[in-house]
């Protein structure tokens, strides 16, 4: 019996792939990656930092419960990524924050 030959749905591995690292019980990284990434992009701006101080009631206490956790986190990310129209430019400034934060993160 010859079987079909069927394409994979997946990439053929490359010695020069780029390489993604998930941490999600502090191994690798002291804390939460996430909310210092998205705190320090809040911190950018005095009016960024408003803008969360002002949706804090709200936001946080969704945070802080389960079911709402994706909307509440949703808000600060929004919060620190306002005005932002390509993921070249987010991306831009993970690496921005990288740099700035490498020994904390190290």
């Amino acid at each position: 019996m010859i079987l079909p030959v069927v394409p994979s749905k997946f990439p053929e591995p490359r010695d020069d792939a780029p390489l993604v690292v998930f941490d999600f019980d502090h191994t690798l990284y002291d804390g939460d990656s996430g909310s210092h990434l998205f705190k320090w992009l809040i911190d950018r701006a005095w009016w960024r930092q408003l803008l969360a101080l002002l949706a804090a009631p709200i936001a946080g206490p969704m945070v802080a419960w389960l079911p709402t956790r994706r909307a509440g986190i949703s808000v600060f990310v929004w919060i620190g990524t306002v005005g932002l129209h390509r993921r070249r430019d987010l991306d831009a400034l993970i690496d921005r924050y990288v740099e700035a934060n490498a020994e904390t993160i190290k």
